[in-house]
């Protein structure tokens, strides 16, 4: 299996509760999915960070940067083959441009970060 999982930091300028409106949006269930359609992801799922004070202690114990506002992932159960194809095919670029416009409004994109991992 492989992942691709996007951890996602929302914009500054975003409030927390603008944040959650965008994220729990129709519209934005509805990108993720049709996403996941294009790339032919076999599961995908999208998840808010807890608002918990275990992660700040978390974070203060081991000195770190703060935690990422989300997560978005698509599992691949076979595999990823000819990505570079897919990534060429229009309606992929469409939900991807789709996609990208849609996360502009609300996170912090240079600061997010996207990698494909081992299953």
């Amino acid at each position: 299996m492989i992942r691709f999982i996007n951890c996602v930091r929302r914009h500054p300028d975003v409030t927390e509760v603008e944040f959650r409106q965008y994220w729990d949006s129709d519209e934005f269930a509805d990108l993720v999915g049709r996403m996941a359609r294009a790339v032919g992801a076999d599961h995908y799922q999208f998840k808010r960070t807890l608002l918990v004070e275990a992660n700040q202690n978390i974070r203060q114990l081991r000195g770190g940067a703060e935690p990422f506002d989300g997560i978005v992932e698509y599992w691949f159960a076979s595999g990823i083959t000819a990505m570079s194809d897919l990534l060429e095919n229009p309606s992929t670029r469409q939900i991807m441009a789709e996609m990208n416009d849609y996360q502009a409004r609300f996170l912090d994109l240079p600061r997010c970060s996207g990698f494909f991992t081992e299953g």
